[in-house]
């Protein structure tokens, strides 16, 4: 028995055209939602140490749940005081409702990390020791009051200044900040820190920092904001740690308010066997025709350790054939057995090309001739290439014999003493002890030279210093013929000879 039902034309309106809203089928299909991935992935945002309590200042958070995007706004958490008797990790997070809060974990002894709900995105564990009141957290002051009381601050590149000890605007905390202008971009030019100590990468997992924006840096004609690493004072590149943007952890467009940045260090991923920081670089991208400086402040700059267990870092999955064989936060390209492999940054179009080439050598009787070639060319009258294809890949190259013209011998003739070869001859030699000259290089040229008699000193000599036979010089001392019957064919790639 079947059934059928009478649709009203509203509703056969709404079904015939269910990929376009309208007003029949005013609602959002599949069609209209936006490219979702799934997964909660923090983006950016971080959360620091407020310096009293268990107060914890969070940065505007961009991130994703269940591939959906959201953000928050600015704002402080605050941690219940430490179990009287054991440790404890609570977690900062952030959910649908774009609600910043705290998760509160289990004391114990050696605990555990609190359980974060599939409506959730982690910013940050910290860890709260028993009976404590504050947070368990070592502090290196980058910069805080002057230029000289914490690391020392300094200056590189066109148009940048800084005024270390400013009090505007009104600083976050303490008593200045430092109001800088940065109007050349790069890894050594901008507002730099260093010191003469470094301190131990494993031991300061944050970096943090609040920045000003005096004015809306897009409509400046700034992009990016950058933060280069060093291992010490200096800035060479084998100290170079990598590489952070911190214009993914603000809002690039806010002016006049004091904006948190919190940045894992591990995002520093340049030389990882390096063990060490001790000089941040702070700068802006891209630059101008004449460097035109753009102002922004920046206080508060520290590495922190002690909040617990790093956070989460961005990965891709990595897979061969379909089969997955694991994931990773970043990638580097190498080069291969015959493989060049070009990596190419392109960031005004916000991505990287890649380009991989296979290589081949051309080998004669096993010695390879050329190693590095990526194709060959074949031309030539009668020249045909094919490729049957099969599961031995291969190219077929006929190459017809015989026949005059260019590639062939025109004429045989016979020496009786020294002289000069012809293009395209095949000369017989008659005498016991001859020289015969070759002409100037041309490409395609065929010479053949063959002893008729038992030599006694029959040589081949090039026309001219530099043009070699088989990559050696007989310009003064020929190349021998050394028995009756020998013989010798050479062309020409129109700068030396070779023989084949």
């Amino acid at each position: 028995m079947s059934i059928k039902r009478i649709l009203k034309n509203n509703e056969w309106d709404a079904i015939r055209d269910a990929n376009i809203p309208s007003a029949a089928n005013p609602y959002a299909t599949i069609n209209d939602l936006g490219s979702i991935t799934g997964g909660n992935q923090l983006i950016s945002g971080g959360a620091s140490y407020s310096g009293t309590g268990l107060v914890f200042d969070v940065s505007a958070l961009e991130y994703t749940i269940a591939g959906v995007p959201y953000n928050t706004v600015a704002t402080q958490v605050t941690l219940n005081a430490g179990d009287p008797a054991n440790p404890r990790f609570d977690a900062i997070v952030a959910d649908e409702l774009e609600v910043v809060s705290v998760v509160q974990g289990v004391p114990a002894v050696t605990p555990s990390t609190p359980a974060i709900g599939e409506d959730q995105i982690l910013v940050q564990y910290i860890l709260v020791g028993a009976n404590a009141t504050t947070p368990s957290i070592t502090t290196e002051y980058v910069y805080r009051e002057d230029q000289t009381s914490d690391w020392q601050g300094s200056l590189s590149g066109t148009n940048n200044t800084a005024d270390f000890s400013s009090t505007t605007p009104a600083p976050q905390q303490g008593t200045f900040c430092c109001l800088a202008e940065v109007g050349r971009y790069g890894k050594p030019y901008g507002v730099r820190f260093a010191t003469g100590s470094p301190v131990s990468r494993a031991d300061y997992v944050q970096l943090s920092f609040w920045v000003y924006l005096t004015q809306n840096m897009a409509a400046a004609g700034k992009l990016r904001g950058y933060v280069f690493a060093y291992a010490d004072n200096t800035t060479t590149s084998t100290d170079y740690l990598g590489w952070a943007r911190w214009d993914q952890y603000l809002d690039f467009s806010l002016t006049g308010v004091w904006q948190l940045v919190s940045i894992p260090t591990a995002l520093f991923a340049t030389n990882p066997a390096i063990t060490t920081i001790g000089f941040l670089n702070f700068t802006l991208w891209p630059n101008t025709g004449s460097f035109d400086p753009v102002e922004f402040a920046l206080d508060d700059i520290k590495l922190m350790t002690g909040y617990g267990p790093g956070l989460n870092v961005a990965t891709i999955d990595v897979l061969e054939e379909g089969v997955i064989i694991g994931d990773t936060a970043k990638l580097n390209f190498v080069n291969g057995t015959d493989t060049e492999v070009s990596v190419i940054d392109d960031p005004i179009n916000n991505k990287i090309d890649i380009e991989i080439n296979r290589q081949f050598a051309v080998e004669d009787n096993g010695a390879a001739i050329e190693p590095t070639i990526k194709g060959i060319n074949f031309t030539g009258a009668g020249v045909s290439v094919a490729t049957p294809g099969g599961s031995n890949p291969k190219v077929v190259v006929t190459i017809p014999g015989g026949g005059g013209g260019s590639g062939g011998w025109t004429r045989v003739t016979e020496a009786t003493a020294t002289r000069t070869a012809a293009a395209d001859e095949f000369i017989l030699v008659d005498a016991v002890t001859c020289t015969i000259t070759l002409p100037a290089p041309a490409d395609n040229t065929v010479i053949a030279i063959k002893a008729i008699v038992t030599p006694t000193d029959i040589q081949i000599n090039t026309s001219g210093v530099g043009i070699n036979i088989d990559g050696t010089d007989y310009s003064v001392t020929g190349l021998s013929l050394t028995s009756q019957w020998e013989q010798i064919t050479l062309i020409s790639d129109g700068s030396d000879w070779f023989i084949y």
